[in-house]
């Protein structure tokens, strides 16, 4: 049995892509055979630790710290002391087969403390952000002329900021066993940026569990009379001007592919 520690933070990222990317990830892991999936929720807004049981999986709700002026010395603390909270629900489970899955940054301070129990336990960290991009607006080659500076030699604070954040990025990358990177681009630009091997990477597209309805022609005729479409000629045209393919189209009507065609080509009446 492999034993995955999945963590998660109940913060506003947990509710948009970070928290969509794990919800997924569970409903997968949840389903397969010789797993076992456990979730620490940290920086919960309970007042209490809790475990709750969903399904096949154990949520362990952390509550945050008091506020202390230091937050860097709060952050580190609050991490690192999370497995003396919870290693004694997991001391029975097989010191090589444990997987630690982290998804922000912040984490790294879980992985020191988690392989001082677990010397044998693996540890992958999914990449969602890089902290620069939202820094400099993703401006790689000012990013590259940064990081060719010492930091003792910048003067400018936001490119000593990005000087920083760059080396404790690097230092999360060095840590881990695995990179999961959601493109190939992210993959190639963390490959030039920190100088890492490729067989570090691994790449894990996002994904999401298929659960469109799919409607008769009558009922998409009502929708689109009642968000007041206009005719089905129009709308294919309108579609084709904003770049999308004959069949996408003709997906998206009730028209097959040569239909959309020879209305795209004017052999039919489009604007009658």
């Amino acid at each position: 049995m492999i034993q995955i520690i999945l963590v998660n933070e109940e913060s506003r990222a947990s509710q948009y892509g970070i928290g969509t990317y794990i919800k997924q990830l569970c409903l997968i892991l949840s389903q397969k055979q010789g797993i076992h999936l456990s979730v620490i929720c940290c920086r919960s807004t309970k007042n209490d630790f809790y475990i709750e049981r969903k399904g096949d999986i154990d949520y362990y709700h952390i509550p945050d710290t008091i506020q202390n002026n230091d937050p860097e010395i709060r952050i580190k603390t609050y991490y690192k002391n999370i497995w003396y909270l919870i290693f004694p629900y997991f001391s029975s489970h097989s010191k090589e087969n444990i997987i630690l899955h982290i998804n922000y940054y912040q984490h790294i301070h879980l992985l020191n403390t988690f392989r001082a129990f677990f010397s044998k336990g693996r540890c992958c960290f999914t990449i969602h952000y890089m902290d620069w991009c939202f820094k400099i607006k993703g401006n790689y080659s000012y990013l590259k002329s940064i990081l060719y500076k010492e930091l003792d030699s910048i003067k400018n604070p936001l490119e000593k900021n990005i000087k920083e954040i760059c080396e404790k990025e690097k230092n999360v990358f060095e840590q881990v066993d695995k990179i999961i990177c959601l493109s190939n681009s992210t993959q190639n630009l963390l490959s030039k940026i920190y100088d890492l091997p490729i067989n570090k990477f691994c790449i894990l597209y996002n994904g999401l569990k298929d659960e469109s309805i799919l409607l008769n022609s009558d009922k998409r005729l009502n929708l689109k009379k009642n968000f007041l479409f206009s005719k089905e000629e129009k709308i294919i045209l309108n579609m084709h001007n904003n770049g999308f393919t004959v069949e996408q189209i003709a997906m998206a009507t009730d028209k097959n592919v040569e239909e959309v065609k020879a209305i795209i080509a004017g052999k039919e009446p489009a604007l009658a």
